[in-house]
């Protein structure tokens, strides 16, 4: 065996809805420890909410254009997937691009799914350790996208084809749900086997939305139809990600009526194809269906209750655990016996979603190159480093650019390293103005000679030399005009004495006239500033009367601790009114620590 190939006796798949990638990971070296600390072999990560720059020439077979084109098209024939995908169709990629420190972790190798109808919206990636890299990789699950072309794709596509229209295909995979990557395992000294990890974000909705209900179940589907090609074609297969239902109503932490629980279609198709040992009729139906996987964490963890994946942010659930368990990882029933470990990560925090980790003994052949749909054969990320020596040349040619508009000759050895010949007065002149105008020199800040002869410190009396002081503050306050002054023009004139008046001589000035001198401009001023801070004082007042911030929040009357204020966003006669409820999470009735019945409007406190 090669160095390449080498070979890795068990595999920790992990599988975590982010809720936005950027969120959790800020740039690349906090990617690199993030995907490190979750310990994972293969990591498949849904709702990325990344896009692809300039995703038209990269990303699909057809344009945006063309996608557009056929949205208008079922319009016109009202078709209802048409409608559907009307109100993607013109968002474009206004989203956050994948940049090169998110898809090219050192360690990993990289597969990223975009969405190509919505930014900010959906999206999958798988990262696979190095010694863990694929020997083939694909995009979505319909073999629409350019990399389902390439020679190392996965293929196997069944009768998709007859099973959907072109129209259809394109409305459930450009949502950006599905990468597949597919790994090479020893089942003995003599032979390997595919093993098939398909990465999926499964659609979200609402049963009483009938429209956005159908394509979930169209996309399960089409699921289903790719996982059974894949499994014909002889490689085991492996699900994992956001499936968006959960199986049983131990997975749910309010089933409510069971009936009502068991109708749900969508638990209808995971009961389809989830193995229960527990039923008789699967025992029937594994050899007819030959489509059968197994539910890694009731595998291992068959009765553990209030196992939850997935709560509720805007009640705060999770500080009362009142979730659901929707993501899951649904491994071959061939595999079952080399499962050793399935675990829900609830110590991982960052999303609305916990991580879900599963430990096989699987022995893992290593692929001597990535496939072509890895992330760091994307052009914009090859071949976009600079050598060193190419900022020294950029840097010579912006120099002779530079110097070639100096005056002079180019050949001149002043002019070429940027030395300043003497005889240049013009260059001179204007190397003065700009030293002129970045600093102010020390003789700006002395007085022009005709001001200092005007105002003599020998002549004039006390009021005379006060207002020549006055006139002297007036131009050293305005250092523009100083500025245009040449140094030139300042005299120096040494201060005797005899020309300092001495307020206790027995000189020309009494002592009155003195006292008056010096606080007759003073206390206009004291009366001014007391008048001032009565004003301030009441003008204070009166903001504080305006401005007395807002009211405190209400206590619950189950725990008298205080509210949080909510919002009614359903439309109505209450349509943005606001409300209070108790801020503790939301859980179960007979749970002292959840929250409390409290409700109050804001408009009755």
């Amino acid at each position: 065996m090669s160095e390449n190939q080498q070979e890795v006796n068990s595999v920790k798949i992990i599988t975590w809805n982010v809720n936005g990638i950027r969120s959790l990971y800020k740039d690349a070296s906090a990617m690199k420890e993030g995907l490190d600390s979750l310990d994972g072999d293969i990591i498949c990560l849904q709702e990325t909410k990344i896009t692809r720059g300039n995703l038209d020439n990269h990303g699909g077979k057809g344009n945006c254009k063309d996608f557009c084109d056929l949205v208008n098209e079922g319009n016109r024939g009202n078709q209802k997937i048409g409608a559907n995908v009307s109100n993607y169709g013109s968002h474009g990629n206004k989203g956050s691009s994948l940049d090169e420190g998110t898809a090219v972790v050192d360690g990993y190798n990289s597969y990223y799914g975009f969405p190509r109808s919505k930014s900010g919206y959906s999206g999958v990636a798988t990262y696979c350790k190095d010694a863990f890299t694929p020997f083939r990789a694909e995009e979505g699950l319909s073999g629409l996208f350019a990399s389902s072309d390439a020679v190392d794709s996965v293929g196997c596509y069944g009768n998709i084809r007859a099973e959907f229209s072109k129209m259809e295909l394109k409305e459930l995979d450009y949502e950006g749900r599905a990468v597949i990557t597919q790994h090479k395992i020893r089942i003995s000294d003599a032979e390997d086997k595919m093993l098939t990890v398909i990465n999926v974000y499964c659609p979200r909705a609402d049963l009483d939305n009938k429209e956005r209900l159908q394509v979930k179940l169209r996309f399960y589907h089409l699921l289903e139809i790719r996982t059974r090609a894949i499994l014909d074609s002889g490689s085991f297969v492996i699900i994992c990600g956001d499936i968006n239902t959960c199986h049983k109503p131990i997975d749910h932490c309010d089933p409510s009526d069971m009936e009502e629980f068991n109708k749900n279609p969508c638990r209808k198709w995971l009961n389809r194809i989830i193995y229960d040992p527990s039923a008789e009729e699967n025992t029937n139906n594994v050899n007819v269906s030959s489509f059968h996987l197994i539910d890694a964490f009731r595998f291992v963890n068959p009765v553990e209750e209030n196992a939850f994946t997935c709560w509720c942010t805007q009640l705060n659930a999770r500080s009362t655990n009142y979730g659901t368990r929707i993501d899951y990882i649904l491994v071959d029933l061939r595999l079952g016996g080399e499962m050793d470990d399935c675990v829900i990560m609830k110590d991982v925090f960052g999303s609305d979603h916990c991580p879900v980790k599963a430990v096989i003994d699987l022995k893992f052949v290593r692929a001597p190159k990535c496939p072509s749909f890895c992330t760091k054969y994307y052009p914009e990320f090859a071949g976009t480093q600079k050598k060193l020596f190419e900022f020294f040349s950029q840097k010579s040619s912006d120099h002779e650019l530079c110097t070639s508009t100096t005056v002079g000759s180019a050949d001149d050895p002043a002019i070429a390293y940027g030395k300043r010949k003497v005889s240049d007065t013009k260059l001179k002149s204007k190397k003065q103005k700009s030293d002129t105008k970045k600093q102010v020199g020390i003789l700006n800040f002395f007085q022009p000679s005709e001001t200092k002869t005007a105002d003599s410190c020998g002549s004039g009396d006390l009021d005379d030399q006060g207002s020549g002081n006055r006139s002297s503050l007036e131009s050293l306050s305005s250092l523009s005009s100083l500025s245009e002054v040449s140094p030139d023009s300042f005299e120096f004139t040494s201060f005797e004495p005899s020309a300092v008046l001495d307020p206790w001589s027995s000189g020309d000035v009494a002592d009155e006239t003195l006292t008056v001198a010096m606080f007759s401009e003073t206390e206009p001023e004291l009366s001014s500033c007391t008048g001032a801070g009565t004003e301030r004082t009441s003008s204070s007042a009166v903001w504080k009367s305006i401005l007395s911030g807002p009211k405190c929040p209400p206590k619950c009357r189950g725990h008298r601790e205080p509210c949080v204020q909510r919002c009614v966003k359903k439309k109505g006669p209450n349509f943005n009114r606001k409300f209070w409820v108790c801020a503790r999470g939301e859980g179960r009735s007979n749970d002292p620590s959840a929250r409390c019945d409290y409700f109050l409007w804001d408009s009755n406190r």
